[in-house]
């Protein structure tokens, strides 16, 4: 099961800046970053939660099919440095296993840092929006 603290808004916008009032360029461009903190937060907050019970562990595809993500698309975010529990095929991703809040930790993280830098080739690569 995915913990609540990863459902983002889906009118981001909206609730940036409340449904009357019309976004800077700036402000649309900096909001999926604020939103992405605002997760980041809420892990901390909610820290015992996601990590004082028991470690979740799923294999690449349980992963995948849980975030709504391409397998191959988590392969690439593990061959760009997403932890995993164990190892598998680089080729595949056959073999690995994953923990679900140590990639959802890592994808918050890594589109932050994404996003910030402007790079959209990077963004591409990775699938990340």
């Amino acid at each position: 099961m995915i913990p609540s603290s990863i459902v983002l808004p889906v009118d981001r916008t909206q609730q940036a800046t409340g449904a009357d009032v019309t976004p800077s360029s700036t402000e649309v461009a900096w909001d999926p970053l604020r939103t992405d903190l605002r997760a980041l937060t809420d892990r901390l907050e909610n820290w015992r939660e996601i990590y004082t019970k028991k470690r979740v562990v799923w294999s690449i595809h349980e992963t995948a099919e849980a975030l709504g993500r391409p397998r191959d698309q988590l392969l690439m975010w593990l061959r760009a440095g997403m932890p995993y529990v164990t190892a598998g095929s680089w080729e595949t991703g056959d073999g690995f296993h994953l923990c679900p809040a140590w990639t959802i930790d890592w994808y918050i993280t890594t589109k932050a840092v994404v996003q910030a830098s402007g790079s959209s080739h990077i963004a591409q690569q990775l699938g990340i929006s």
